[in-house]
């Protein structure tokens, strides 16, 4: 009878355990989507579209971009969206299309703050030119202001980029698997 006591709590506790986990997972992974829905979507259709309010409207007031490097530039908010739509007014005047993947190394969320390390493929097609195509690691921090997620910083690396990293990170789709 004992034994029965004690295996009949070993079963609830991990019964109780797996649940725990999967909840948590669950809510992870609804984050991570509206994450996505928040700011990749419109991030890399911006680019993508060259539409530069969309890739805007996805950072904060409080954001801030750091360049890579012990020498990199640091950009407030406000200089940034200017550099930013000075950047794409010369492509669209340049009749250069760019594009963008972004693919996921990290995703890490808690509440309403989340961390996330990404590297990302870069396309430029330049009119009489072959595609050129780079990859970077950047690292974004984002946090939930009124109901949506904003980019609250984003810090460019000098760590080294490739086509296969790319290729082995996780698609926005594939939330589960963080």
């Amino acid at each position: 009878m004992q034994s029965i006591k004690i295996t009949m709590k070993a079963v609830i506790l991990t019964l109780f355990c797996l649940f725990s986990i999967l909840t948590f997972g669950q809510k992870k992974a609804e984050l991570l989507e509206e994450i996505n829905r928040d700011v990749w979507v419109p991030f890399q259709q911006g680019i993508n579209t060259d539409v530069d309010q969309l890739y805007i409207d996805v950072h904060s007031e409080d954001f801030y971009w750091v360049g890579p490097g012990s020498k990199g530039r640091i950009m407030d908010f406000n200089e940034y969206v200017e550099d930013s739509k000075m950047v794409m007014a010369r492509r669209r005047n340049n009749q250069e299309k760019s594009e963008i993947e972004i693919r996921f190394l990290e995703r890490n969320v808690k509440g309403d703050f989340a961390s996330e390390k990404c590297i990302s493929m870069f396309s430029t097609l330049k009119p009489g030119a072959e595609t050129q195509t780079g990859y970077g690691i950047t690292r974004y921090f984002l946090r939930k202001e009124n109901g949506t997620w904003k980019m609250i910083l984003q810090y460019g690396s000098t760590e080294k980029a490739t086509e296969d990293m790319f290729k082995n990170a996780a698609k926005a789709s594939e939330a589960n698997k963080f």
